[in-house]
């Protein structure tokens, strides 16, 4: 994993800023290529022969040209093939992608398996093609703000904005979402490249093309063919795991407690044995992971380690926020920041189990959606609140109110639920008028389809991206495959969702594997103490760092003052006082 950047036309004073910037991503080593048409700067981080792997790297007569960032899980079945045709001066990934692309031009894109955003610089046709791995794990942003420019993070982008203006729509994504939908990016003139696709740069202009989407094999049968259905995916995950730990240095998994990560540890300890494992808990009571997390490592043999964290996390928010070049209001950023810097002592590769919540149907609101699509929107409303709002907390009938009111759309409806901002409260709380947006699907396969396309590229992938980065260690998601997410996308609902049970098939596929206490677990996720980080000294954090925003004064003190016994203000007060810091660090104005 590395930083990538480059510009045109060509700067040699400024792309060695750009790529200073993104020292953290790689601290092993930097290139650079310069000609007089572009400038290109990478930042090494060293996994993959370690001698002579630095970049860029290029064909056998050095026109063509390539900065990179992830890995690619079948470079040794490529490179196989490659070499009856070129002659190869590295052992790394990086220059099987080259010869590749010598070969298929743009087309080389589909014999890859992996996690990449690269840019290739074909001297001869002096064309610049871009491009961004199937699920979108590595990130990557331009802009053609009067001059052309990309980088792996926003922050190397800043300096060449002509203005520095927040884009209203992605503000508006952001305080509904607490995440920017790609294309857009958080400042107006820079954009993300989506997932699954590829630009080329020619004679000043610039192309984006799809290559790939979530399709799903349509071959996959129903709940009946079962058995099948669990062969296959146990195979899928195996392969995925196994093409994963292949490094040239030490490798680990971040193990949460939960069924995905005690999945991918029961699969990595029979390739690895005495895998080192990493867990993170709170002293919170209901948030402590530690006790799952050591039975899995124990019934796995690993080498574990944990760290339990104390309710004070000020010094922590504001390191984090260092690595945060565009906001994410999610409170998870936290506990993934905090297990990475605590891997990042003993390894420089971890596997993480994002991905299998989207696959496999692990979101309780999945239930819901069904129950509701069902029994019928208002009906549903009715009988749970006849029978459960005697034991429901105010800020959980808000919830009902807000998920079930009469919409039959499930996307809408799922998403008006997960919103921080309703359209309302975003008026109430800026005085520019800000773009809404909108998006519609029936059916339980369309929230599948969101959170794989949008919440996991744009929230989850960049959480996990920024915060392995920021302590320089690679995150590697083998459930996020995509020849198991392929697989996965046309598995019958009936087999992810059984009754009140999420991951039904997860956990059917490897019940002669795990501990029982692990199956049977809730869904439990990467959560924190959430509400309790805001004490008196966190709430004066807060009142400081907005006290310079241009959010409407009154409401914004209407929030700080509910944050401590509302769940609702205290995630409206996160997805503040996150967007307000990163503008102060970045120098932005509203």
């Amino acid at each position: 994993m590395c930083g990538i950047c480059g510009i045109i036309p060509s700067s040699g004073d400024t792309i060695r800023e750009m790529t200073t910037s993104l020292f953290h991503r790689g601290p092993d080593g930097e290139g650079y290529y310069e000609d007089e048409t572009i400038s290109l700067g990478h930042r090494r981080l060293a996994i993959i022969d370690l001698a002579k792997g630095d970049q860029p790297i290029y064909n056998e007569d050095g026109e063509i040209c390539i900065v990179f960032n992830g890995e690619i899980y079948n470079y040794r079945d490529l490179r196989r093939e490659l070499e009856k045709r070129h002659k190869f001066y590295t052992n790394s990934d990086t220059e099987v992608i080259v010869h590749l692309y010598e070969e298929l031009g743009t087309g080389c894109l589909n014999r890859l398996n992996g996690m990449f955003a690269f840019a290739i610089w074909d001297k001869r046709e002096r064309r610049l093609f871009l491009a961004r791995d199937r699920m979108g794990i590595k990130p990557l942003y331009y802009t053609e703000d009067g001059i052309f420019a990309f980088a792996s993070e926003l922050k190397p982008l800043i300096p060449i904005l002509k203005k520095k203006e927040i884009d209203p729509f992605a503000l508006s994504t952001y305080l509904s979402l607490g995440y920017v939908l790609s294309p857009h990016a958080i400042l107006r003139g820079v954009k993300k490249l989506p997932q699954g696709h590829f630009a080329v740069w020619k004679d000043g202009k610039l192309a984006v093309e799809r290559y790939w989407e979530i399709g799903g094999d349509s071959s996959v049968k129903s709940f009946e063919d079962r058995e099948e259905v669990v062969r296959v995916v146990r195979s899928l995950i195996d392969d995925a795991v196994r093409r994963r730990l292949h490094a040239d240095v030490p490798l680990g998994v971040l193990l949460s407690g939960g069924l995905d990560s005690a999945v991918i540890t029961a699969v990595a300890s029979r390739y690895k044995p005495h895998l080192k494992t990493f867990t993170v808990g709170f002293e919170s009571e209901g948030y402590d992971e530690r006790k799952y997390a050591r039975l899995v490592a124990e019934s796995f043999n690993t080498d574990h380690r944990d760290i339990l964290v104390g309710p004070q996390i000020e010094d922590v928010f504001h390191t984090v926020m260092d690595f945060v070049d565009e906001p994410i209001a999610d409170e998870a950023l936290v506990p993934t920041y905090l297990i990475s810097r605590l891997a990042s002592r003993d390894v420089k590769v971890v596997l993480t189990g994002e991905g299998g919540d989207e696959s496999f149907g692990g979101y309780p609101r999945y239930l819901l959606s069904i129950l509701s699509d069902k029994i019928g929107d208002v009906a549903f409303l009715r009988m749970v609140s006849g029978i459960f709002s005697p034991f429901l907390r105010e800020r959980e009938r808000v919830y009902l109110r807000r998920l079930f009111t009469g919409e039959r759309d499930t996307l809408k409806r799922n998403l008006r639920w997960l919103s921080i901002f309703t359209e309302n409260e975003k008026r109430r709380l800026c005085a520019e008028k800000l773009s809404e947006f909108g998006f519609s699907g029936r059916g339980i396969k369309s929230l599948f389809q969101f959170d794989l396309t949008r919440w996991l590229p744009d929230d989850v992938l960049q959480k996990l991206d920024r915060t392995t980065m920021a302590n320089s260690i690679e995150g590697r998601v083998p459930l996020l495959d995509h020849q198991l997410v392929s697989y996965c996308a046309g598995i019958d609902s009936r087999l992810k969702l059984r009754g009140f049970d999420t991951k039904f098939l997860l956990k059917i596929a490897y019940r002669d594997v795990l501990p029982e206490k692990i199956l049977r677990r809730r869904k439990h996720g990467f959560l924190s103490p959430f509400t309790e980080w805001f004490d008196d000294n966190f709430l004066h954090m807060c009142r400081s760092i907005l006290s310079h925003s241009k959010f409407e004064p009154t409401y914004t003190r209407e929030i700080i003052d509910n944050a401590k016994r509302d769940r609702g203000c205290a995630k409206k007060l996160w997805s503040l006082v996150v967007f307000e810091l990163w503008r102060q660090k970045q120098k932005i104005d509203l």
